[in-house]
């Protein structure tokens, strides 16, 4: 919220078609972000389709994009509200002290938003599962042909959760991916939280 594509209008699901004067249907991912990226302050022109309408033209100033990690808040009924943006180093650590924060408020329930977090660290996924859950508590079953490994809480030494017995729930839709929904599933699955939203991404690489 706030950067660039959004101060130009950009909107969730919008396909880029043409970067300047190039077409980029047939480039990879990668090939396309080289031509979008670029120094802050200058413009990139995005030619873009948007269901529904006629193909558009965007002009983006780009900018550095600094994503903030943990955002909360306590609403006036005395819900507590805490956004995770992504699971990278120490984000269990800085959702800790946010949740914290609001329980020392007084806060009745909490509200986790996970909403468009397209994950991180496989081991800081588990370390927030157990910020909910007991350390020993499954989060996370990997199979493969060669063997089965389960993760807990406690194998990355997570003291006992801090929210117990506070109502939980987890905001998710098609943005929320990977840690994510390792986090949501886990929670779910062992009854601690009610999931409300759309059906997430669907990453499967783990």
């Amino acid at each position: 919220e706030g950067g660039p594509a959004d101060t130009a209008g950009l909107r969730p699901d919008d396909i880029v078609l043409q970067v300047d004067e190039t077409p980029i249907e047939n480039m990879s991912i990668y090939e396309a972000i080289a031509l979008i990226l670029g120094p802050a302050g200058t413009e990139v022109h995005l030619t873009i389709l948007r269901e529904g309408e006629e193909p558009l033209e965007v002009t983006v100033t780009r900018d550095q994009i600094d994503i903030p990690e943990v955002e909360s808040e306590l609403f006036p009924e005395g819900n507590g509200y805490v956004r995770k943006f992504d699971f990278i180093t120490d984000a269990t650590a800085k959702l800790a002290s946010a949740i914290e924060e609001l329980l020392a408020q007084d806060a009745k329930g909490l509200i986790l938003d996970l909403r468009g977090n397209p994950g991180g660290y496989l081991h800081e996924s588990v370390l927030t599962a157990g910020l909910f859950l007991p350390s020993e508590s499954v989060v996370l079953i990997e199979r493969t042909n060669e063997e089965e490994v389960i993760l807990r809480p406690a194998d990355y030494r997570s003291p006992d959760p801090i929210t117990a017995g506070t109502p939980v729930v987890v905001l998710v839709n098609g943005g929320s991916a990977s840690a994510s929904e390792i986090v949501a599933g886990a929670l779910q699955d062992h009854g601690r939280a009610v999931l409300i939203g759309e059906q997430t991404f669907g990453k499967g690489s783990v």
